[in-house]
């Protein structure tokens, strides 16, 4: 087996394994509060969605794992102009679908562009209906 083959079938079998974190009333998150999501959760949502090879969820989960890192910083550095940290965002996202899609079939990003599409009209419709309730 290839050394990158293997580094791969290793860092899948280090993602397969089940971690359950350890939770105290220090560690509760308030009602409402916005938490980020687990990077090995994602990866697993996207393997089934997309129905990934174990190479492909391998390579993606460090993609995810960063962006992650990075939108916490992003959320946790309050100096920023609200125009900056959009924009700021906007960049990680286009930087980590470029990353996503780099890994990809053409029939998985296929698939990967409904569900990103799917994704923003839920969005839509949730600010509308927001909006709704505040008039």
């Amino acid at each position: 087996m290839s050394r990158p083959l293997m580094f791969l079938a290793l860092l899948g079998l280090g993602l397969a394994s089940p971690q359950v974190p350890a939770q105290d009333a220090s560690t509760t998150v308030p009602a409402g509060a916005r938490t980020a999501k687990d990077p090995q959760r994602q990866v697993r949502h996207l393997s089934r969605l997309l129905q990934l090879s174990p190479q492909q969820a391998a390579a993606l989960a460090p993609v995810i794992a960063q962006r992650q890192q990075q939108l916490s910083q992003l959320r946790s550095d309050s100096s920023l102009d609200k125009r900056v940290r959009r924009d700021r965002l906007r960049a990680i996202q286009r930087g980590t679908d470029a990353q996503i899609q780099a890994v990809l079939t053409d029939n998985q990003k296929q698939k990967y562009a409904q569900w990103k599409q799917q994704l923003q009209e839920r969005r839509k419709q949730k600010r509308r209906d927001g909006a709704d309730d505040g008039a």
